[in-house]
């Protein structure tokens, strides 16, 4: 269960385990409508991966309280919140140089979330360009 997982997480100062089973509650909190307990919970284990340096966590994090600023009607907040997303998942690519445990498409991922915004207040040449770098670079990056 996440709490059992956060809690040996905590005792045994995984630090890294403790910020997945924070995103973990993050998650269902979101899932069940209750935004507030699941930003607390995103916010929480952003702050251990900004402490751990993991920028792929960062990444995640940011991404899901800007999806929640969607889920608010607050698309300029989700913007906001994406493309700094976007430019913490740049810097985990040219960290990790390809490794295999790197998501094959991550920053491709965020291109298309910043799509789907645009597409849903109606900037569609914005978001017909998020989707087709995306597209272009998961090509890249998939099947080189």
């Amino acid at each position: 269960s996440l709490k059992r997982g956060l809690a040996l997480s905590h005792e045994s100062g995984d630090r890294r385990g403790e910020a997945r089973s924070l995103e973990g509650f993050g998650r269902m909190f979101r899932g069940l409508g209750i935004l507030r307990r699941a930003a607390d919970h995103f916010e929480r284990a952003l702050s251990i991966h900004i402490e751990l340096q993991d920028k792929a966590g960062e990444s995640r994090c940011v991404t899901a309280l800007g999806l929640m600023n969607l889920c608010r009607l607050d698309t300029k907040g989700c913007l906001r919140c994406l493309e700094e997303a976007l430019a913490l998942c740049k810097q985990t690519v040219q960290v990790a140089s390809a490794g295999p445990d790197q998501p094959s498409c991550a920053e491709g991922d965020c291109l298309t979330n910043i799509g789907w915004v645009h597409r849903e207040v109606g900037e569609l040449a914005l978001a017909r360009d998020h989707f087709a770098r995306a597209s272009r670079l998961c090509r890249e990056q998939v099947d080189p």
